[in-house]
C-alpha cells in the first residue's frame, strides 16, 4: 500500500497543518486592525513564532506524550514534560528579547498551558482519526485477502490434482481414501474459517503449514521438504494464512524441476519471529517468472496490521529463498 500521499504520511500530515495554521494566523494578523504590520513583517513573525511552537509540540506529542503517556508511565511523562517546556519558555524568552517583546513570566507560563493542551487534543485527536482510518483499511484489505484466498482454495487445478490423487488411492489402496479425504477437507475448512478471523495463534499456523506440506508430499513422491521449527508457538499470533503464499509459491517452483526440493525454518523467540523457505527451481533461461501478487499481498497485508517486518529475497540460478522477519508480534489471550 502507497502511504506516500495518505493521511498516514507523518510529514505530509504535518506540513499541511503548518501551512493551514500559518494561514489562519496570517489572515488574523493582516486585517488586525490595532497594528499596521506589513506583509512581509507578518510573514517573518509567523514563521519564527509559529515554526518555535509548532516544533516543540511536535516533539513533545512524538517523544514524551506517545512512549510516556499513551503507556501509562505518569511520573516520566510529567518529569519530562515539565523540564522540555521549562526548557520552552527559556528559549521564547531569549527570541522575544531578540524581537524587542518583553513578556512576563506570568504570560510565558499562561501560554505554555494553552500550547500544551491544544497540541496534546489536537494528537490525541490525531491518535484517534488515525486508529479509525487503519481500522478501516484493514477490513477492506481482509476482505481483498479472503477473496484471494477463496480464489486460491477454489484453484480448478489444485482440487482437479487432489481428486485425480483421491481416485488412484481409492483403486490401489481404498482403505487410506477417508483419510485422505479428511486431510483434504481440513485444509479446505481451515482457510475459510481462519479467514474470518484477524488474528491467529502461530500454533494453528504452523499445524496448518504442515498438513498442507504433507498433502502435497502424498500427491508427489518427488517432493523433498526439510521442516525445522523452534519457539513456543501458543503464546503470540498473527495474521491467518500469512505464511502459506511463500509456502505455495516454493512448492509450485520446486515442482517445476527434476527433484523438487523446499526447506523450511521457523524461528520463534520472544515475539520477534524468523521465517525462511528455500527451493530450487529451474535456471533463469527456463524460468516462468511469477507475478509476485502474493508477496504485494503479503507487504501490504502488514502494513495494515502494524506489524513490524522485513522481507529479504534472494534469487540465484537455480536457488530461491525468502526471509521473513517479524517484530513484536501480539500475545494470545488464553
Amino acid at each position: 500500500m502507497n502511504t506516500k500521499w495518505t493521511y498516514s504520511n507523518i510529514w505530509l500530515r504535518n506540513m499541511a497543518m503548518y501551512l493551514f495554521l500559518f494561514i489562519i494566523f496570517f489572515t488574523a494578523q493582516y486585517f488586525d486592525a490595532t497594528e499596521v504590520m506589513t506583509t512581509q513583517t507578518i510573514i517573518d513573525e509567523l514563521v519564527l513564532v509559529l515554526t518555535l511552537i509548532y516544533a516543540f509540540i511536535f516533539f513533545h506529542n512524538t517523544v514524551i506524550v506517545k512512549p510516556f503517556l499513551l503507556n501509562k508511565k505518569y511520573q516520566l511523562f510529567f518529569l519530562f514534560s515539565f523540564l522540555w517546556w521549562a526548557f520552552y519558555i527559556a528559549v521564547a524568552t531569549k527570541i522575544n528579547l531578540y524581537r524587542n517583546d518583553h513578556d512576563t513570566l506570568a504570560n510565558q507560563i499562561g501560554s505554555v498551558i494553552v500550547i500544551n493542551f491544544v497540541g496534546t487534543g489536537v494528537y490525541f485527536i490525531h491518535v484517534w482519526i488515525h486508529q479509525n482510518v487503519i481500522t478501516t483499511q484493514k477490513k477492506l484489505l481482509n476482505t481483498e485477502a479472503e477473496l484471494e484466498v477463496l480464489k486460491l482454495q477454489l484453484n480448478p487445478h489444485f482440487l482437479l490434482n487432489a481428486l485425480n490423487n483421491l481416485y488412484g488411492v481409492a483403486l490401489s489402496n481404498p482403505q487410506d481414501t477417508p483419510n485422505r479425504i479428511l486431510e483434504l477437507a481440513e485444509l479446505l475448512r481451515y482457510q475459510i474459517e481462519s479467514t474470518k478471523k484477524d488474528y491467529i495463534s502461530i500454533f494453528e499456523e504452523v499445524d496448518f503449514i504442515k498438513k498442507y506440506i504433507s498433502y502435497h508430499q502424498f500427491k508427489s513422491n518427488n517432493l523433498t521438504v526439510v521442516q525445522e521449527y523452534s519457539g513456543i508457538f501458543s503464546r503470540h499470533k498473527i495474521p491467518p494464512l500469512l505464511f502459506i503464499l511463500l509456502v505455495e509459491n516454493a512448492l509450485k517452483f520446486s515442482a517445476q524441476t527434476e527433484k523438487a526440493m523446499v526447506s523450511l525454518r521457523l524461528d520463534l523467540d520472544g515475539g520477534d519471529l524468523i521465517f525462511s523457505i528455500e527451493n530450487g527451481c529451474l535456471p533463469n533461461s527456463e524460468k516462468v517468472e511469477g507475478t509476485r501478487m502474493g508477496l504485494e499481498n503479503l507487504k501490504r497485508r502488514l502494513e495494515v496490521t502494524a506489524i513490524k517486518y522485513k522481507l529479504d529475497i534472494e534469487s540465484t540460478n537455480g536457488n530461491f529463498k525468502v526471509v521473513l522477519y517479524l517484530w513484536q508480534l501480539p500475545i494470545t489471550v488464553l
